[in-house]
């Protein structure tokens, strides 16, 4: 089962690359990557908003966690 997942993982990365596709981990990371290797970025983006909502909140999910607390510790978040 982990080479059918490895290679099902490395067959979706190649076809992602070549038609320029992002998924929604790709956007979370890349966001968290982002803010962290440019901080000037992340401060004008709390400068620029008093506050976040975010819809649909995973406490479990640690890449979100990560960019919430990036972009500064006033949330309002909303999960089911």
């Amino acid at each position: 089962i982990d080479s059918l997942l490895a290679a099902y993982g490395a067959a979706f990365a190649a076809a992602k690359q070549a038609r320029g596709g992002l998924d929604y981990d790709d956007l979370q990371l890349r966001a968290r990557d982002l803010l962290t290797a440019e901080p000037a970025i992340a401060d004008r983006l709390r400068d620029r908003f008093q506050s976040i909502m975010v819809d649909e909140f995973q406490d479990t999910n640690p890449v979100q966690l990560q960019l919430l607390d990036l972009l500064g510790e006033h949330r309002f978040v909303v999960g089911d």
